[in-house]
């Protein structure tokens, strides 16, 4: 009995546009393979057919199905924001699709997830979805359909884990002087990820000379200070806003003690002189 398998490419685009790197390949041993990937720049199928059990035989020439890309994109401008268990997703869209809708499908490690949300109970623009699993994806898939100008269209978008997205809250800022140096803390806290997701980024201005961190005090000087929590590169992508501005010190001229001196000591030798002088005539 011969034995075939079926070594199946896919790339986003049109088969005429020659790629290097393939965006997904899978080898099956029978006709049907399913994949997730973004349709809305077109697909180039290549299928090449492999025998397993027929000494040196070579694999079949390459045969390309090429999808060409929808009508018409539906959606765009997609940005996310995710928060414990809770994405946000916003779009824009230049077309009018009154049955706009959208499935949403996440990979893991261990399944794969598919779910629909109608949009027409929904903010225009806007979807909300909360799961205990969106931290653990690797990658999200979202298919928004309709109907433009009397036929049915389907977008699929495939986008990165939501921990690519990371929203922090904002963070408060506090500055102590301890001898002659200034100490800046904040009291963020946050436990949906480990301790070392988290990087803090202190921005402070210094007489309006605008520095990062580490500072010798200057009593001349004003101080302004801000700080923003990173979601680390080693975890995924993300920031909060910055923190309120805290300011500390005044801004005084580092030469007027010296001018005052110079100003006040002949002064008071002028007053001295006057004073013996009026004493000695009397």
């Amino acid at each position: 009995m011969l034995i075939i398998n079926m070594k199946i490419r896919c790339r986003q685009q049109d088969c005429s546009e020659k790629a290097k790197n393939m965006s997904a390949t899978r080898r099956v041993q029978n006709t049907t393979c399913k994949l997730n990937i973004s349709n809305v720049n077109g697909l180039c199928i290549s299928v090449t057919v492999n025998a397993e059990n027929c000494g040196n035989k070579k694999q079949s020439p390459p045969l390309e199905i090429s999808i060409p890309p929808p009508p018409v994109r539906l959606v765009k401008n997609m940005s996310f924001e995710y928060s414990h268990d809770r994405l946000k997703c916003t779009w824009d869209s230049d077309v009018d699709v009154p049955d706009l809708g959208l499935y949403y499908w996440y990979v893991t490690v261990f399944l794969t997830i598919v779910l629909y949300i109608s949009l027409s109970f929904m903010k225009i623009g806007e979807c909300v979805i909360h799961d205990t699993f969106l931290k653990d994806m690797t990658e999200m898939f979202y298919l928004f359909n309709g109907t433009y100008k009397g036929q049915p269209v389907n977008n699929t978008f495939r986008h990165n884990s939501s921990t690519y997205f990371v929203k922090l809250k904002k963070p408060q800022l506090k500055i102590q002087i301890i001898g002659q140096s200034l100490h800046f803390y904040t009291n963020f806290t946050d436990s949906e990820f480990g301790a070392h997701c988290y990087e803090k980024n202190y921005i402070y201005s210094k007489c309006d000379e605008v520095n990062h961190y580490k500072v010798d005090y200057d009593s001349s000087c004003k101080y302004r200070a801000r700080v923003q929590i990173i979601f680390s590169s080693d975890c995924g992508e993300g920031k909060s806003d910055l923190s309120d501005e805290v300011e500390y010190g005044e801004n005084r001229d580092s030469n007027l003690p010296a001018l005052l001196a110079g100003i006040i000591i002949p002064l008071m030798l002028s007053c001295f002189l006057i004073v013996s002088l009026v004493l000695l005539r009397r």
